[in-house]
């Protein structure tokens, strides 16, 4: 795992997920509680905002944890991981929750800037989905009213609708993931080659590009990974609860799904680290593809000609 074909070879996204589940499994403590910083404030944040619907200024602290702060948060650790996966990989450096984290506070000031960036850059991402996706909008909206007015549904017209929310849905979420991958390059630029703050999100945005079939794959897997982690857990109750022949009041079914909402939560903590290490390994699998970083790296260790002729026989 220490070899440095870890870093220095293309991947797949089979073979990128896989890597992030070896290097997880080897330091399971350390990334459970780098995972655990973002989403302890972001579950927290979430709490605040259902505790009290009538208070506004409690929601909106809420909101903003959830929404502002855990994905700064989640950014500023890929760029410290990225560098302690490298030192790791590369110079057999201890990787450790303690060492990722005194790498964000050396980068503290370019990472925050950077990561800040990154995170405006979604809202811009959904309005640009939002303006593309209008004009679909209004003909699925159209024919969806002309439906419910009484025209007769036709086969014509549901299929109409359903191409319009299917191109909507596509177009809307590749996009997604495309400023996602690009995002996620701006700290782990900012850290690995220490790039200003405008430097950083120009070299994410060059770096990231065309990332969305992994980024997609790495959702993917992690969603699928975090509902699996509360089904397997919430399963068991459910039947204990059925052999019990438990009565479905509407208390006991919130009961439930208050239960199954904590599973997800514990579920996700779990599976968020293959995420983050996914992200840090993909600045790598970037710079080789796309730069020829093995090829720099290899070149620097072949002695010069003269060095070689200075080398007593």
């Amino acid at each position: 795992m220490k070899s440095r074909r870890v870093l220095l070879q293309p991947v797949s996204a089979g073979d990128l997920i896989d890597r992030a589940l070896r290097l997880y499994r080897a330091h399971l403590g350390s990334f459970l509680g780098l995972a655990a910083v973002p989403g302890l404030v972001a579950v927290i944040g979430g709490l605040l905002a259902l505790l009290d619907r009538q208070d506004a200024s409690l929601a909106l602290l809420g909101y903003a944890m959830t929404y502002c702060a855990a994905p700064i948060l989640n950014l500023l650790l890929i760029g410290g991981l990225t560098r302690a996966i490298a030192d790791h990989v590369m110079n057999d450096a201890p990787l450790s929750f303690g060492r990722t984290l005194k790498i964000v506070l050396a980068h503290f000031g370019p990472l925050l800037g950077v990561s800040v960036m990154g995170w405006l850059f979604f809202p811009l991402t959904l309005l640009i989905i939002g303006a593309l996706s209008l004009p679909l909008i209004m003909v699925g909206s159209a024919l969806s009213l002309a439906l419910a007015a009484g025209a007769k549904a036709t086969w014509l017209s549901v299929v109409a609708v359903g191409a319009v929310a299917a191109i909507v849905l596509l177009l809307g979420g590749l996009l997604f993931m495309e400023a996602y991958g690009r995002a996620a390059m701006m700290p782990a630029a900012a850290v690995m080659e220490d790039q200003p703050v405008g430097s950083a999100v120009s070299r994410g945005l060059h770096l990231g590009a065309k990332t969305a079939p992994k980024v997609l794959a790495v959702f993917a897997f992690e969603y699928c990974l975090t509902y699996s982690i509360a089904m397997a857990l919430g399963v068991p109750v459910g039947l204990y609860y059925a052999s019990g022949q438990m009565n479905v009041t509407p208390e006991a079914a919130q009961t439930m799904a208050m239960g199954f909402n904590i599973l997800v939560q514990f579920g996700s903590l779990l599976s968020a680290p293959v995420g983050l290490i996914s992200f840090a390994l993909l600045y790598f699998d970037n710079r080789v593809r796309k730069e020829g970083m093995d090829v720099e790296i290899l070149a620097n260790e072949i002695p010069f000609p003269a060095e070689i002729a200075a080398t007593p026989l």
